[in-house]
Order: C-alpha cells, then structure tokens, then sequence
C-alpha cells in the first residue's frame, strides 16, 4: 500500500472493518495512521512510495495470574487498542525508528547493533533486532519504522510485548524471513511464532534459534499468544509450554469490558523488575527441587502435578523438608498453592460459568482469583485491591487485576447499559480514596479485538502464512 493511500484512510478503514474492529476504534487507528503519515511527510518521504503498515492489539488478561511460564491456563483476549506501525524499505544497512510519542528517532546500524539501554522504550526495538540478526545473520534490512499507540503504558496490557511483535512483524516482511529455509523450518504456524516472540523478550532459546538475554524479565508467551492468536468478539482459553488452544468463547453483546490504568505504573525495570521476576523464579525453585530429589525430568509445575495423582501432596513434602538456598518454605508452598488454585480450580469453574452465561458464578470464580492473588501471589497494590473491590460494589459482575501486577490496571465487567455513568461512579470513587495517584489514571472501555494482522488491499495476504 502507498503512504499516500494509508493517509487516505479507505483501505485502512476496510481492513480494520474486515478483522471485526468496532467503529469507534476504526476512527481512532485511523487518526493513528494519518499522524503517523504526517510526520513521515514532514521530513520529506514520499508519498508514493510504497510502504507496509500493520495493526498489533494490546491484550487483557481475564485469568491466569503468572500462570503461563508454569505450563498452566490462563482466559485472555485481544484489546481494541494497540499499536499502528507503518514501515518503508531503504538500502540504508540501518534501522530507524520512531513513535509518535517518544522523544527521538533511533537509530540502530545493522553492522553493530548497540546494548539495549534498559528502562528506555529503545530496549525492545533493539533487542528485537539484535535476535533476528543473530537467528538469521545477513537476512535483515534496513527500514525506516514510526509506530504510534492508543495503549496505556506500563499499565498490564502488553504494550511492550506488543512492541516486540510489532517490530518483529515490520523486519520479518521487509526481509522476507518467511522465504528462510531457518525461519520456515522453526516457526511453521502462529504457536511457534507466539513462542518465538516471547523468547525474543525473555532470551531463551528456540528450538534451532538461540537466544540472549532479552528485554531483561522472566515471562512466559500468554501475551504474544493473544496478541497473535485471538478474535474479536471473544476471550480464548489457552495453555502453555507448549501453546495449545482450548477455546473461544462469545461475550454476549449485553456485556462489555471497562479497564481502569491505576496509575502505579507496573514497570519492569529496577526493584518492580526485582518482584516480577521473583514470582517465576519462584516457580522456578520449585521446579529445580522436584527434578533434584525425584530424578525426574518434567519441565513445567503443571508436568509436575500431571506426572502423578499424588503429586501434590509430594511436591509440598518435598518443599516443607528441603532448606531451599534462595526462597522461604512458605514463600514456596503459597506459590504453588498459588498455582493450583489459579490454573486448576477457578479457572476451569470461570470457563464452564462464561459457557453458560452465568455471570454472576463467573464473578464469585473472579473474586476468588483476585483474593489467592492477594493472599498467596502477594502482587497486588491497595490500589489495584480498591479498584476490584469498588468496581463490584459499584455494580460490576466481575472486577479483576491484571498483568504483572505490582501495579498496573484492573477490568471491570458491566451490562452494557451506562458504561460511561459506571466509569464516573467508579472513577470518583478512586479519586476520593488515592487522590495522589489517581491524577495519572485512565478508565476507559475495552473491547475483544483482532489479532495482529498486515493492513493489505490483497485479502489474500493475511492468510497464515503471510502473517508470519
């Protein structure tokens, strides 16, 4: 598609139309893409030339609390909001690029891509090209990226891990990775490159792809999974290490999602890092203590609680008489307590309930989730326990944190009615208890989105193999 015809707005608006995006949204990536042409424009590109553009949602995890790196299940789905990326090939052996928000272009140079500078935006950008030049050396060209989002940042909705598919998704297409015997042959379907991508970000390998150190946290794919794997209209059930998908299920059109950024940023850099991490490596420990004592070789704590019908009751024995170098017996057992209660009761019960449309089990299954979050996982903020807690007595029939935690935001699930009258009521209500922090609040209304796709005049090319 030409500059000029993604600034004219039809073709993009027909694509976003086609993936199922609401209106409203429609209107606003909109805007995204004209900005994002005029500044390209301002500094002297023309509009003829040819260029790719491309949409990757945010996600918003319904359950599955730092379930995924653990082999478990967790409910997610895409967002409405997310990133708008146009990308325009050059013969430069550099990569530049730019978000509408962000306070300079970067510049990376194929021939010595630099250290990524940790708690700058530029981390993930540059550790996205530093692996693919590693995985597939000589195969990667030069570009010129500007990127714009309607996504909260460090609020819980993945802008990061959608700025790494992103990026990854501009540099696969302008160097034609999927013609690469390497790439074809490790990523075949939209799994692997879930998988892919959150090595990518955490700096494990994959499969023939080795990895290096990566943005920095300990993740697992739940965020890459729905940012590259859900439809509109639904929340997906997965499970992970490896990926396989359960389920969609439809949210009945009498519902909609709100979400409330609380404001306490949920940063992944310096001591929130630190905790984030700790609760994988958490898990982890527990891991390592049951491969040393037993011999054997299961590579998820879900393997581990499959791998016997007592396990369980083993796995506690063995933490409770093993003196770990790293983490407290209680800190252990509550994370695997954690677990069990997360991925093998709620979420089961919240599924069949949302299959039933019956709300109100789902939300006493959702109240659960978010108290063994508070009591057990330990990741949550009075901030992010008054918004679950105000937005039930406000009339929500589900209210969640979500993410990371530490921070971050919290859904709301509401008859569609007055949504704009329940975010004021539950908006004061967070004003009047943290007046501080709720100045750099947001509540707004999320919908179920799209994957990620290409924004392409030829319906062919987002087929599954011309998103890869």
């Amino acid at each position: 598609m030409k500059i000029l015809e993604i600034a004219a707005g039809i073709e993009i608006e027909k694509q976003l139309k086609n993936n199922g995006m609401n209106a409203n949204s429609i209107a606003t990536k909109i805007n995204l893409f004209k900005r994002i042409v005029d500044l390209l424009t301002d500094q002297g590109t023309d509009t003829k030339q040819e260029a790719i553009s491309l949409f990757v949602p945010g996600r918003l995890e319904v359950l599955g609390k730092h379930t995924d790196y653990a082999g478990g299940k967790s409910l997610v789905m895409a967002a409405d909001r997310g990133i708008c990326l146009v990308a325009i090939p050059n013969k430069e052996k550099e990569i530049q690029i730019q978000g509408l928000s962000t306070d300079k272009e970067v510049v990376i140079n194929l021939a010595s891509v630099p250290d990524p500078e940790p708690g700058h935006w530029s981390n993930y950008p540059i550790t996205v090209v530093r692996r693919l030049m590693m995985n597939f050396p000589g195969e990667i060209q030069g570009c010129r990226i500007v990127f714009s989002s309607d996504l909260p940042i460090a609020a819980g909705m993945s802008s990061s891990s959608a700025l790494i598919i992103a990026v990854f998704m501009a540099l696969s297409k302008i160097s034609h990775l999927h013609k690469n015997e390497r790439f074809s042959s490790n990523i075949r379907n939209l799994n692997d490159l879930a998988e892919y991508a959150a090595t990518i970000e955490n700096g494990l390998s994959f499969r023939e792809l080795k990895g290096e150190k990566g943005v920095g946290t300990f993740g697992g794919s739940e965020d890459h999974t729905a940012i590259l794997n859900c439809h509109a209209g639904m929340v997906s059930e997965f499970s992970y290490c490896p990926i396989e998908f359960h389920q969609n299920i439809n949210i009945s059109d009498d519902y909609i999602f709100i979400v409330a950024a609380s404001g306490v940023k949920a940063k992944k850099t310096g001591n929130a890092m630190d905790k984030y991490n700790r609760v994988s490596l958490l898990v982890r420990e527990i891991r390592r203590l049951w491969q040393e004592k037993t011999g054997s070789e299961e590579q998820s704590l879900q393997d581990i609680l499959e791998s016997t019908p007592d396990a369980k009751r083993i796995l506690k024995k063995l933490i409770l008489e093993t003196q770990s170098e790293l983490f407290s017996k209680e800190d252990l057992v509550d994370r695997l307590d954690h677990f069990i209660s997360e991925n093998c009761k709620i979420i089961p019960k919240a599924v069949q309930a949302l299959m039933k449309n019956d709300y109100r089990a789902f939300g006493e299954d959702v109240d659960l989730s978010q108290k063994v979050a508070e009591k057990l996982l330990k990741n949550q903020v009075p901030e992010t326990t008054f918004l679950c807690d105000s937005a039930r007595k406000s009339g929500a029939v589900a209210a969640s944190a979500f993410g990371a935690g530490f921070g971050g935001s919290v859904w709301a699930l509401i008859k569609n009615e007055e949504p704009e009258k329940f975010i004021q009521i539950w908006k004061s209500a967070y004003q009047k208890e943290f007046p501080e922090v709720a100045k750099e609040a947001g509540f707004f209304i999320c919908r179920t989105g799209p994957a990620a796709f290409y924004l392409e005049k030829d319906a062919s090319y987002n087929a599954l193999n011309n998103r890869l």
